[in-house]
């Protein structure tokens, strides 16, 4: 490999130095991309790994809930995930899940953190149900995720 100083190896911008942009923006941070760099050399976001999702996902962007959110809602902020938003044509749009529910039950357990949450769809994987309790508009509602195959038509979402 022919590696610079620069952190460019062969014309592209080495891994660590890749790895040390996406901290810097903080996508790392924030459940964005990670990047992966398959055995050509090419690059890509991990949730898109040669056209299919490496791992289950439901296609929502989360964050964690906010203290004023969480007081108005009456609920414990570290245990409650928000979501951003939706992925048109995924699992989460399918079932019906929207922009702003807060997510407070994951398979009938009170706890529901951004981190339950990705630990959930990954222990059920694909193929699994999820079901979950969200508030919207202040009223709780019970809703079903199922997560699809990989590499199926419903696999790729519209961002």
């Amino acid at each position: 490999m022919n590696r610079h100083s620069n952190g460019v190896t062969r014309g592209r911008p080495c891994f660590r130095t890749l790895c040390l942009a996406a901290l810097s923006i903080g996508l790392a941070t924030t459940g964005g991309c990670v990047i992966v760099v398959d055995d050509t050399g090419e690059w890509h976001d991990s949730s898109d790994y040669r056209g299919e999702s490496r791992r289950p996902r439901i296609g929502v962007e989360i964050d964690n809930v906010g203290p004023a959110l969480a007081e108005q809602l009456g609920i414990d902020r570290h245990r409650a995930t928000l979501i951003e938003s939706v992925y048109s044509n995924s699992p989460a749009a399918r079932a019906g899940l929207q922009r702003w529910d807060v997510i407070t039950q994951i398979d009938g357990r009170d706890s529901a953190s951004p981190s339950d949450l990705r630990r959930a769809i990954r222990d059920k994987g694909w193929n699994g149900t999820l079901a979950l309790r969200v508030i919207r508009s202040g009223q709780p509602l019970d809703v079903e995720v199922k997560i699809d195959e990989p590499g199926s038509p419903r696999s790729h979402y519209d961002r």
